[in-house]
């Protein structure tokens, strides 16, 4: 069964996502169009803030990866 703490994070995450609005698709590359991080987090920021939660992305040192990192103050 699911804690309390989980159910209240998953319900403020459920409607986070309701309010995101669809970023539009204008970057090149890889043989498809994307929407930039610059972007997204543009449209995005204030509404993660909102609902208290915050976007972070990073790089890894030697690996080629990125990562993205939703926190929250729940």
């Amino acid at each position: 069964m699911a804690s309390e703490s989980n159910k209240q994070y998953m319900k403020a995450l459920f409607k986070l996502r309701e309010e995101l609005p669809h970023v539009e698709t204008k970057a090149d590359g890889y043989n498809y169009k994307y929407a930039t991080i610059e972007d997204l987090l543009r449209a995005w920021e204030p509404i993660f803030s909102k609902n208290g939660f915050v976007l972070q992305q990073f790089t890894k040192s030697g690996d080629n990866g990125v990562y993205d990192i939703i926190g929250s103050r729940l």
